[in-house]
């Protein structure tokens, strides 16, 4: 099984790898988009800006990096729509991002499907959580519009994940969220927060911070117009899944579940071939703890360590260790009681 984790700079390569990632993404965020003055769209996380190369030589430093290590690279075109006007731009900058090697594309937004089959060679073309695949008919639209790979929202359970794999085209390879909690980004809305709020947080519970930037960096609210949006989220996200106390709301509404004790279930008795790390918006420390954990879990499955053993193992790698109880923004509910039947 593949190990799938974001990469920003070449020198990240060796010790991700020796973490225990096989497979590599990145972000590429040029500042020129050919003979247009607006560049195409930047990802959907704007911190990822901080990170991300912005260079076609620190791509291509990447790409040589994961390859001398016998690892793929994979690139991610991060924003969640693309309009019709920039595709000939957004074309011209992944055929030159093909010239460094990539192994494929991450994409987001489907529209951008017929622009990924014109390329000058064929690569694998990855559909990311963003797509919320959810059911069979997406997977069926998907690999018929040319997808090779696919990341399922991480919404679904084991039970309906089996349901929906199970049906899908066998051509299609599958994957599935893995450790997104403090080192990913909210589930609810995995990669979307700027795009739903206009590049604001309205999850961070310093409303006054939240509040002052909306207003100054956002579209044109008043005070009042703010605070109803994030009471509005607060009240809606407490129906989806409430907090169990008000002290992990404070710490940060993102520290959600592992699903690692998910893995000797997917590991035994599956067809999901890839894990996504999440996180891509968090620096490297964060992200190569995170592989690292994700490695060693899988290893321990591999071995034949049911799901309660790999839970109490990891359960100190939470930063709410006590939260683990399978209800409080846990992956896979379920994986403590797997279904019967295989993936």
């Amino acid at each position: 099984m593949h190990i799938l984790v974001p990469v920003y700079h070449a020198n990240e390569v060796p010790l991700l790898i020796h973490a225990g990632a096989d497979w590599l993404y990145t972000e590429w965020i040029p500042w020129w988009n050919g003979k247009s003055d607006k560049r195409v769209p930047p990802p959907t996380h704007s911190i990822s800006a901080l990170f991300a190369p912005s260079k076609l030589e620190e791509l291509e430093g990447i790409v040589q990096g994961a390859h001398r290590a016998n690892a793929r690279l994979f690139l991610k075109l991060a924003a969640s729509y693309y309009s019709a006007a920039s595709h000939l731009d957004l074309l011209s900058l992944l055929d030159q991002a093909l010239q460094t090697g990539v192994d494929g594309f991450i994409f987001s937004d489907w529209g951008v499907l017929p622009v990924l089959t014109k390329l000058e060679r064929s690569v694998s073309l990855i559909a990311g959580p963003e797509v919320y695949l959810g059911n069979v008919q997406a997977l069926r639209l998907l690999s018929a519009a040319g997808a090779s790979h696919v990341v399922l929202t991480p919404r679904l359970s084991l039970a309906e994940m089996a349901r929906v794999v199970a049906s899908g085209p066998s051509q299609l390879n599958y994957g599935c969220l893995i450790f997104n909690g403090p080192f990913g980004h909210c589930f609810y809305d995995p990669g979307l927060c700027n795009t739903v709020h206009a590049g604001k947080n309205l999850c961070d519970w310093d409303l006054e911070w939240v509040v002052c930037t909306y207003m100054t960096e956002g579209p044109d609210l008043n005070y009042d117009q703010v605070c109803q949006l994030k009471e509005t989220q607060y009240w809606h996200r407490q129906w989806l899944n409430p907090f169990s106390y008000f002290a992990a709301h404070m710490t940060d509404w993102r520290d959600s579940g592992c699903g690692l004790c998910a893995l000797p279930f997917l590991t035994a008795r599956s067809s999901i071939s890839f894990l996504q790390v999440g996180g891509e918006h968090h620096e490297f420390p964060r992200r190569l703890r995170a592989t690292a954990l994700v490695r060693k879990a899988y290893n321990l499955a591999a071995q034949g360590a049911e799901p309660a053993q790999v839970r109490e193992t990891f359960r100190a790698s939470q930063p709410h260790g006590e939260l683990c109880d399978l209800t409080y923004r846990c992956l896979y509910p379920d994986a403590l009681v797997p279904p019967s039947a295989s993936i």
